[in-house]
């Protein structure tokens, strides 16, 4: 982010919603948006990114300089996706010389994407624009451009909560606007009845199972929690060797392990090697492996989150929303993972600080319906809500804040 300062400044009244789509899911979306919200006159437009206009202007200023803060976040969004790119199965084979050659073609890319999205921005000053997520390539240098003019955004994305959805003036995921003190929790005042809190149904454990286990879900590589928001954990190779540290360490404990159903990757070479200690699950349902474990070990999965309405104890080994001390444990290195493990029966649960964690996503700052599964009328009411105090100028009491 260009500043991290300053934000609620930005919020001042706004004439119009302009949603920018970087994906067909996010066209479809956006423009059923346009239909069914209701936002008291304000006009709110979709746009895709190829309705962008194509600006001759920005093409030629590609070889002339940059401001260095716009410049280094640029750089660091090519980074990013260089990295991702190296990460991918695909992309593990190629030469030096190809990822010499592809950062210097991103880089012209993104300083044409950014002199293009400028331009369209400063014709759309008086807008408050929407974006997807906000951290894949497009989205991010529409991003840069938006803050460097000043222009205040909104960041939608399905989550935190599993079936609902989330418009944040900040971000998602760990960059979302949601508190990270535990005393912030504490003293919110739920008003949600126990019947209406976020559940889940019991599930029936497996016989296979080991009677005592700790739970772990691999994540997708390419993935923006893992190549953006895991400073310690690369890929799921790198989890799965501190698996096998801790395995070593605590020699009574089981260790269960699924791998994403959506990841391509091919994990056979560490499943064949048949650890006593480490078992993995292909065929059975995550919720079942959260129920029925001890604790659970992420990177920063949405599982995670899945944990906490189970009300089980979270070791935490990358930035995620919920990833703050009081709530989850926390470690950002192996010595700190083998303390949390180590003291993990004397760690005692704060659930009163949890379920009111869970019932201020639920009731203030999330959106309820998946907006990428057909969301419902009580989804678009609620969103138009929040997207009508963004629009006069409360972003941040759209979240409760």
């Amino acid at each position: 982010m260009l500043w991290s300062l300053g934000l609620r400044a930005l919020f001042t009244m706004s004439k119009r919603l302009i949603l920018f789509a970087a994906s067909r899911d996010q066209a479809r979306y956006f423009e059923a948006l346009t239909q069914h919200v209701s936002l008291m006159g304000k006009q709110v437009l979709a746009v895709k990114s190829s309705q962008i206009p194509f600006a001759f202007q920005a093409l030629f200023k590609v070889f002339l300089p940059l401001p260095l803060n716009v410049l280094e976040a640029i750089e660091h969004q090519v980074c990013i996706l260089q990295n991702r790119k190296k990460a991918s199965r695909k992309g593990r084979g190629k030469a030096q010389w190809f990822w010499s050659l592809f950062g210097f073609v991103e880089t012209l890319r993104a300083k044409y994407l950014f002199g293009r999205y400028s331009l369209w921005i400063a014709d759309n000053k008086d807008a408050l624009i929407g974006v997807w997520n906000g951290k894949k390539f497009r989205q991010a240098i529409l991003v840069i451009a938006a803050q460097q003019q000043k222009v205040p955004l909104v960041f939608f994305e399905t989550g935190p909560l599993p079936g609902y959805s989330v418009v944040d003036p900040e971000g998602v995921d760990f960059y979302a606007a949601t508190p990270r003190r535990i005393d912030f929790y504490k003293q919110y005042q739920c008003r949600l009845k126990p019947e209406e809190q976020l559940k889940f149904e019991p599930v029936k454990k497996s016989q296979d199972l080991p009677e005592s286990y700790i739970f772990i879900p691999f994540q997708v590589v390419e993935d923006s929690n893992i190549y953006l928001h895991s400073p310690w954990i690369k890929d799921m190779r790198a989890l799965y060797s501190e698996i096998e540290a801790l395995a070593e360490k605590f020699s009574h404990q089981q260790f269960v392990i699924k791998p994403h159903p959506a990841c391509p990757e091919d994990y056979t070479d560490i499943i064949d090697k048949h650890h006593p200690q480490i078992h993995f699950v292909l065929d059975k349902p995550t919720i079942e492996l959260v129920q029925h474990a001890e604790a659970v070990i992420t990177v920063n999965s949405t599982v995670g989150m899945e944990a906490l309405i189970a009300h089980k104890k979270v070791i935490v080994m990358g930035q995620a929303i919920y990833g703050f001390e009081g709530l989850t444990q926390p470690v950002s290195k192996q010595s700190e993972l083998i303390q949390a493990l180590g003291e993990l029966e004397t760690w005692q649960l704060d659930e009163s600080a949890v379920n009111n964690y869970l019932c201020y996503l639920q009731e203030d700052y999330a959106i309820p319906g998946d907006a990428m599964k057909g969301p419902t009328d009580e989804h678009w009411a609620v969103l138009s809500k929040k997207l009508q105090l963004c629009l006069d100028g409360q972003a941040y009491q759209s979240i409760g804040l």
